[in-house]
């Protein structure tokens, strides 16, 4: 049986080093894992993703209509909780990632679910108050949401890990 493992680190870390370190240091766990090879398991690494600037209030925000749009907002919110970081932290996991595809790395299969670019776009999607009724939690997101959007992208790339892993054979 193959398991499937979908990971992230989340937005704790503030430190871009210990992030790099710790994101190493659990590639190497799973690259140690006895049963990667016999069982063909995969594991999908997923994108981490910033708030939004004022999420916390009670407007009727709608979705940005492009990255642009986005960009300012960016702006504001970059000083919150470390969110400035988190577009780093994301391109260290894509680089680390894809220089062990480069190198054909002979460990686990470890892809990547990249729901940054599709989920900043979706200021409107927060959850509603969660322990003080006058908060929104800004780094969550409700149901139905951009949540099922990412589903859509993790059925896809298994689809196409799948149809790799056919051509291959």
């Amino acid at each position: 049986d193959r398991a499937l493992r979908v990971l992230n680190i989340g937005t704790e870390v503030l430190d871009l080093k210990a992030f790099e370190t710790q994101f190493t240091r659990l590639v190497a766990a799973l690259d140690a894992l006895e049963d990667h090879k016999k069982t063909g398991d995969i594991t999908l690494f997923r994108t981490s993703v910033q708030g939004h600037s004022d999420c916390e209030k009670r407007t009727n925000k709608m979705p940005f209509l492009n990255y642009e749009e986005y960009t300012k907002d960016r702006v504001e919110s970059s000083k919150d909780q470390g969110w400035n970081l988190i577009e780093t932290q994301n391109d260290i996991i894509t680089r680390q990632l894809e220089q062990r595809r480069r190198n054909r790395i002979d460990g686990a299969r470890i892809e990547l679910l990249d729901v940054h670019p599709m989920t900043i776009l979706r200021q409107d999607g927060h959850l509603g108050p969660s322990g003080n009724a006058n908060s929104l939690d800004c780094v969550h997101y409700s149901l139905p949401g951009p949540v099922d959007f990412w589903n859509h992208l993790l059925y896809s790339n298994l689809v196409d890990i799948t149809t790799e892993e056919r051509v291959r054979k």
